[in-house]
């Protein structure tokens, strides 16, 4: 799948669970919020790339909840690949306390949604929205 972010979100990558729907997409938002950002002061970037960090760690421990209490067999890969992607955006943001340039950091912004679009929602979140279905768990409490 290809897609700009400028483009707003896919609705490809509508997984059908309403709490992740939302998570995805608010994250996506922001994300595009901070690519857009013009000129912004250093103060700014930090609390946003924090914002980002603190969300996406949310989401991903909601989703491990709900594989845990489901039994979904594929939650320790999953859950290496979002250990994964932690590790990509805190070395962002990392990046950006230890001086590298807006610019740069927004360049490995875009691409760390992007992959994670792409990749990690179209492909890898099938299987556990299959799962989800075939449990009965699509509104499972627990994720905002």
């Amino acid at each position: 799948m290809s897609f700009k972010m400028s483009d707003g979100f896919p609705k490809e990558l509508l997984t059908g669970h309403p709490g992740l729907d939302v998570q995805h997409q608010t994250m996506f938002q922001r994300a595009v919020a901070f690519l857009q950002m013009v000129d912004p002061a250093d103060a700014q970037v930090d609390s946003d790339l924090q914002f980002l960090v603190r969300y996406v760690d949310l989401h991903f421990l909601c989703e491990e909840d709900v594989m845990k209490r489901t039994g979904f067999e594929g939650f320790d890969h999953h859950r290496k690949l979002h250990e994964q992607m932690r590790n990509e955006l805190m070395d962002i943001a990392e990046s950006h306390r230890n001086g590298a340039s807006f610019s740069g950091v927004c360049a490995r912004i875009h691409v760390f949604f992007t992959e994670w679009y792409r990749l990690h929602i179209s492909e890898t979140y099938r299987i556990l929205v299959q799962h989800l279905r075939k449990t009965g768990m699509m509104q499972l409490n627990g994720i905002p």
